[in-house]
C-alpha cells in the first residue's frame, strides 16, 4: 500500500474548504432587507451555500419592492427536515412584497431556448414561496418583451424534478397580449404558474429516469393570478403503465375554500389566435383542481376571441383526477370557436381510476358574440376511466347568441368501463335559470347527453333538476333534456325533475330518450321522474315526447318504468303532437310500466298519453293513472299496435276534446293482447 503525504499548505486548504462548506449552509431566519438587500441576493446566497440543519426561512418585509434585472433562478433545495422558505414577514403588516420583472424580454412560447420569466425553480424540493407578489414590468407592452411565466418549476435533470414545492398567497400579474403559439412542452402564451417537463435552458421534454425526476406533490394555494393567457399550466411528460415515472399528486386549490386560487381576467389578448384557459394540465396523475374561482372577465378583463376553457385537464392515460368545488365563469368573445367551462380528457384508459367532477358551479357564463357553428359546454368529458362521477354541480345563469350553435350542460363521450354517475346536478335553480338562448337557434340542444360507456358499465342519470331554460327568441331546433345512446349494462334514469319549464321552440321537445339495447343481465330503470309545477310549449308544431325507448332488448334483461309523474302540461302552441310515454322495445325482456301518473294536460294536437308495444310475453302495464286530458285533437289514453301486452288495472278518466275522437285504450294489432280490469 502506498501512503501519500500531503504538503502542509494543501492539507490546511482542504480543512478550510470543508469547514467553510459545512458552516456556510444557511439556517434559521434571514431578513430581506437586512441580512440580504434583495430577494435576488438571498436566492443567490442559498444557491451557493445550500440549506443547513432545520432549514432556512427568508422573511421579506411588508411593502418591499424589487425590480429585477434578470430572472430569479432558484437551484437550491430543501428536505422534509430542512425546508427552504421565502415569505412575507409574518410579524409585519402591510402589502405583500412585490417583485417586478425586468424589461426587454427576448423569448416567446415558441422559442426553443430560455423563456422569459420572473422566478424559476430548477429541481428544488421542499420549498415554499408564501405571500410574495410578482408582476410583469408595465413597460413590457409588446411581444417578445413580455414574460412567459410568473413562477416556473423546471427539471434539473431526468432524475431531479421539483417536489413538495408550495406557492401560496401570491398575486401574479402578467400581460395577456402574450398569446404566442408554443413549442415543446410550453403552452399557449404566458402562464402565471408554469410547471414544465423540461429544464430551464431548453424547451425540450425530459422524460423521467426515476420517480425523483418527476414534478410531484406540489401545492398551489390561495393565489390570485390575473391578466395571463393561462392561469396555471402543469405539463408533464407522457408515460406508460404503470405510470411510476409520471407527475403525481399535484394540487391546485387544496381541500377547502380557504386554499382555493382566484384566476381572473385571463385571455383576451389583442389579436389572439391561440386558446386561453384558467387551468391547463397534461399528463398529471392524482391531480386535484378544487375550490378555485375562475373568471376570464370579471369586469377587468377582455372576452377571449378564440377557443376558451375555464379548466382543461388534458390527456393522462390511466389517471385519476379530482375537479371539485370550483366556481367557473367563462365569457367568449369569438364567433365560431368553442367555449367550455370544465373539460376533462384525462383517464383515457381504465385502470381502476376515477374521474370526479363534483360540486362545481358553472355560472353567469356568456357567449353573446357567437354566430354560427359554435359549441358551448359547461361540463365536457372525453376520458374513459373505470369510474366517472359528474355529481351535484350547478349550471346556471349562462347565455348564448349563436343561431346554429349547440349547448351542452353535461356531455360525456368517454367509454367508461365500470360506472358513469351523472347525479344530483342542478341545470338551473330558483335564483338563476339554467340558460338563455338570446337568438333564434335552429340546432338540437341536449342538456345532459351521454353517448358512450362500455357494455359492462352501470349508468346513472338521476336526481337532476332542469329549471329556467329560456328561449328569448323562438327557436326552430329541438330541445332534449336527457339523452343516452350508450348500450351500457344498466341504465338508471330516476327521480329527475323538470321544474316550471317554458320551452319556446317550434320543433320537438324530448324529456328522456334511452333507445338502447339491454343485455341479458341488464336492467333499465326509468323511475320517479316528474314535472314540478308545470311545463309549457308556446311554439307551434313539433312533437313532445316524455320518454322513448325503441330498441330490442335481449332475453333476460329487465326494464322498469315506474312511479313517474308528468302532469300540468300546457301545449299552448298550435298543432303540437303529444307522443307521451313511448315504450316500443321489441325485445323479450321483462318489462313493468306501473303506477305512473299523467294528469292535467291542455293540448292542441293529436295526443297519445301512453304508446306501448311490447313484444315479449313477460310485461305488465298496470296501475297507471291518466286523467284530465283536455285538447283540440284526437286523444288516446293508451295505444298498442303490436306485441304481447298485458294492460290491466289502469285508470283513464276525464278525457275531453273539441277534436274528432276520444279513445281510452286503442288496440290496432298485436299477437296476444290481454286487456282487463281497467277503469275508463
Amino acid at each position: 500500500m502506498k501512503i501519500k503525504i500531503l504538503s502542509p499548505i494543501i492539507f490546511l486548504a482542504l480543512i478550510f474548504l470543508n469547514t467553510n462548506t459545512g458552516f456556510a449552509q444557511l439556517t434559521g431566519v434571514k431578513f430581506v432587507p437586512g441580512d440580504y438587500a434583495t430577494v435576488t441576493l438571498a436566492v443567490a446566497a442559498v444557491n451557493t451555500s445550500g440549506v443547513g440543519p432545520g432549514g432556512v426561512t427568508f422573511n421579506v418585509a411588508a411593502n418591499y419592492t424589487e425590480t429585477i434585472t434578470a430572472v430569479i433562478s432558484l437551484t437550491a433545495t430543501g428536505t422534509a427536515a430542512n425546508p427552504l422558505i421565502f415569505r412575507k414577514d409574518p410579524a409585519k403588516s402591510g402589502a405583500n412584497p412585490l417583485i417586478t420583472a425586468y424589461t426587454g424580454g427576448r423569448a416567446t412560447p415558441a422559442s426553443a431556448g430560455v423563456q422569459d420569466g420572473i422566478w424559476r425553480l430548477s429541481g428544488s424540493d421542499y420549498t415554499t414561496i408564501d405571500g410574495i407578489d410578482i408582476r410583469d414590468n408595465p413597460a413590457n407592452i409588446t411581444n417578445p418583451s413580455t414574460m412567459e411565466y410568473g413562477f416556473a418549476l423546471y427539471k434539473q435533470s431526468a432524475s431531479n424534478g421539483c417536489q413538495f414545492v408550495t406557492i401560496q398567497n401570491c398575486t401574479i400579474t402578467l400581460n395577456r397580449i402574450n398569446n404566442a403559439t408554443p413549442t415543446g412542452p410550453m403552452t399557449d402564451g404566458c402562464a402565471g404558474i408554469y410547471m414544465l417537463s423540461s429544464n430551464a435552458l431548453n424547451a425540450t421534454i425530459i422524460y423521467g429516469a426515476t420517480a425523483g425526476g418527476a414534478h410531484s406533490n406540489n401545492k398551489f394555494y390561495s393565489n390570485t393570478i390575473q391578466n395571463c393567457n393561462i392561469g396555471i399550466s402543469l405539463i408533464g411528460a407522457a408515460v406508460t403503465a404503470p405510470y411510476t415515472l409520471a407527475d403525481f399528486n399535484n394540487d391546485i386549490g387544496g381541500s377547502a375554500a380557504a386554499t382555493g386560487n382566484t384566476i381572473i381576467n385571463f385571455g383576451g389578448g389583442a389579436g389572439a389566435t391561440n386558446p386561453a384557459a384558467g387551468v391547463r394540465t397534461l399528463s398529471q396523475y392524482g391531480l386535484n383542481v378544487s375550490y378555485n374561482t375562475i373568471n376570464n372577465n370579471n369586469g377587468g378583463g377582455v372576452n377571449h376571441p378564440v377557443q376558451l376553457r375555464g379548466i382543461f385537464i388534458n390527456g393522462a392515460d390511466g389517471a385519476s383526477t379530482a375537479i371539485n368545488n370550483n366556481t367557473v365563469t367563462v365569457n367568449g368573445g369569438g364567433t365560431t370557436t368553442s367555449l367550455t367551462a370544465i373539460e376533462n380528457a384525462a383517464g383515457s384508459i381504465a385502470a381502476g381510476n376515477t374521474i370526479n367532477i363534483n360540486n362545481n358551479n358553472v355560472i353567469n357564463s356568456t357567449y353573446n358574440t357567437a354566430t354560427t357553428l359554435t359549441t358551448f359546454s359547461a361540463i365536457y368529458n372525453s376520458g374513459a376511466p373505470s369510474t366517472l362521477n359528474i355529481n351535484n354541480n350547478t349550471i346556471a345563469g349562462n347565455s348564448f347568441s349563436s343561431t346554429t350553435g349547440v349547448y351542452y350542460a353535461i356531455y360525456n363521450l368517454g367509454a367508461v368501463a365500470t360506472a358513469i354517475n351523472i347525479n344530483g346536478n342542478n341545470i338551473g335553480n330558483n335564483t338563476l335559470g339554467a340558460f338563455t338562448f338570446t337568438a333564434a337557434n335552429s340546432q338540437s340542444q341536449t342538456f345532459i347527453n351521454n353517448i358512450a360507456g362500455s357494455p359492462s358499465a352501470a349508468l346513472s342519470i338521476s336526481n337532476n333538476n332542469f329549471q329556467g331554460i329560456n328561449y328569448a327568441v323562438q327557436a326552430t331546433g329541438k330541445c332534449n333534456f336527457i339523452t343516452n345512446t350508450a348500450a351500457t349494462l344498466s341504465q338508471a334514469i330516476n327521480n329527475n325533475t323538470f321544474t316550471a319549464l317554458n320551452i319556446n321552440t317550434i320543433d320537438n321537445v324530448n324529456f328522456i330518450t334511452n333507445s338502447v339495447i339491454s343485455q341479458s343481465t341488464g336492467v333499465q330503470n326509468i323511475n320517479g321522474n316528474a314535472i314540478v309545477t308545470s311545463f309549457n310549449k308556446p311554439g307551434s308544431g313539433g312533437t313532445v315526447t316524455l320518454f322513448t325507448t325503441a330498441a330490442s332488448s335481449i332475453t333476460g334483461s329487465v326494464s322498469n318504468n315506474n312511479n313517474n309523474n308528468f302532469s300540468n302540461i300546457t301545449l299552448s302552441g298550435a298543432a303540437i303532437t303529444m307522443a307521451g310515454w313511448v315504450n316500443i322495445d321489441a325485445g323479450n325482456s321483462i318489462k313493468t310500466i306501473q303506477n305512473n301518473t299523467f294528469s292535467n294536460w291542455n293540448v292542441t294536437g293529436p295526443t297519445n298519453v301512453m304508446n306501448i308495444n311490447l313484444t315479449g310475453t313477460n310485461n305488465f302495464v298496470t296501475g297507471n293513472n291518466i286523467n284530465n286530458i283536455v285538447g283540440a285533437g284526437a286523444i288516446v289514453g293508451i295505444t298498442t299496435a303490436v306485441g304481447n301486452n298485458k294492460i290491466y288495472g289502469n285508470t283513464i278518466n276525464s278525457l275531453a276534446t273539441t277534436g274528432t275522437s276520444i279513445t281510452g285504450i286503442l288496440i290496432t294489432g298485436g299477437t296476444t293482447q290481454n286487456i282487463y280490469n281497467n277503469k275508463i
